[in-house]
């Protein structure tokens, strides 16, 4: 018996023994559709109760129990309640319990006080709910294989089962297959499909999705350009609070000749902030050149500095090196002592006008 099956026995077995001996009644099958009314009625805690007090619960009745303890509906969240009603559900083959047990095991949330998060784990349990057509199970466990996380890395793996996922209409499936083609990680780099399955994506309102369809219409890549609609996209990922967008749009504030160049700095630096308070390190370091420049911002050298390190502190592993070059040489210039003034009294002057030149 594996440790995953071992644990899932326990914790079932846990659930069917924290039922009440004085409400144990083995209820019909129209439990699930009584709980179900109670909730369309607003009796949420009703509910919740009559499936905690049953002894034996259909799978699906215990997905809707461990649904409802873990949300906090109809009752304070209760994770151990959540957790053995789960794999209760999961160990009668419900794929939704089986994805919600690998969610809970990959956040390390189990109930248990020693618990970690365990890929591994939960690559076993998206594992059986991928075998039922899971969509959501597809694009988790397709991750872990892209990253490498708890299971071996397999880049095309990954990209088959996002696909799978977003033949069946997954947004998150559409926008991870779009990445994978982007990328070229797992399938052959292509614009013009990443394009293609950005899009219903977007339609779904995901919202880095549409950040990052809106980039490559902007750049022309897969197709032509289409600035007003990749305008229109990146905009709308910063109203949604995307980090990067609100940089890009703080960009595109500078850029767009709108207005007086004055105005467009101080709006520019206010998308800037948005994309730094957010952790876009992009939005950092354009903050800190507002902040030196003294443009759109009063300047402070100081703040500046701040920012531009902390820049280089968020900044991934793989920033562009002209980039990571910027951002160090404004570092520098920040660093470096200032150059003396000039003491005019010293050389005869009065201070406002500078001395005359000796003649020889």
């Amino acid at each position: 018996m594996t440790d995953r099956t071992r644990l899932t026995a326990v914790l079932a077995a846990a659930f069917v023994c924290a039922a009440s001996p004085l409400h144990a009644q083995v209820l019909p099958g129209g439990l699930l559709n009584r709980a179900e009314n109670m909730i369309e009625r607003g009796d949420e805690n009703g509910a919740r109760n009559v499936l905690q007090r049953a002894d034996r619960l259909s799978a699906k009745a215990a997905f809707l129990l461990g649904s409802m303890c873990e949300d906090g509906r109809g009752g304070p969240a209760d994770l151990d309640c959540a957790v053995a009603a789960y794999a209760s559900a999961a160990n009668d083959g419900l794929a939704d319990a089986q994805y919600a047990m690998g969610r809970l095991v990959l956040a390390g949330t189990t109930g248990r006080a020693d618990a970690e998060p365990d890929p591994s784990g939960a690559a076993d349990w998206f594992a059986l709910a991928v075998v039922q057509e899971h969509p959501q199970a597809m694009v988790a466990l397709g991750r872990l294989h892209a990253e490498g996380n708890g299971v071996a890395i397999d880049e095309v793996y990954a990209a088959d089962l996002f696909e799978r996922a977003a033949r069946v209409g997954d947004p998150e499936g559409a926008y991870e297959l779009a990445r994978a083609y982007q990328l070229g990680r797992g399938r052959a780099q292509s614009f013009d499909r990443a394009r293609r399955w950005y899009e219903p994506a977007v339609d779904a309102g995901h919202i880095d999705a549409q950040y990052r369809l809106g980039l490559l219409l902007r750049a022309g890549l897969g197709g032509a350009p289409d600035p007003a609609r990749a305008e229109q996209l990146i905009r709308a990922a910063a109203l949604a609070d995307h980090p990067a967008a609100m940089t890009a749009v703080g960009v595109m504030t500078l850029r767009s000749g709108a207005g007086s160049g004055e105005m467009r700095a101080a709006q520019a630096a206010d998308w800037f902030e948005r994309g730094a308070e957010a952790g876009d390190d992009e939005g950092m370091f354009l903050l800190a050149v507002v902040y030196a420049q003294g443009r759109g911002r009063p300047m402070d050298a100081q703040k500046a500095l701040e920012l531009v390190e902390a820049s280089l502190a968020a900044a991934p592993s793989n920033l562009n090196p002209r980039e990571r070059a910027a951002r160090i040489a404004l570092r520098d210039a920040l660093l470096a002592p200032p150059e003396p003034e000039p003491d005019l009294l010293a050389e005869g002057g009065d201070g406002e006008t500078p001395p005359e030149t000796p003649q020889r």
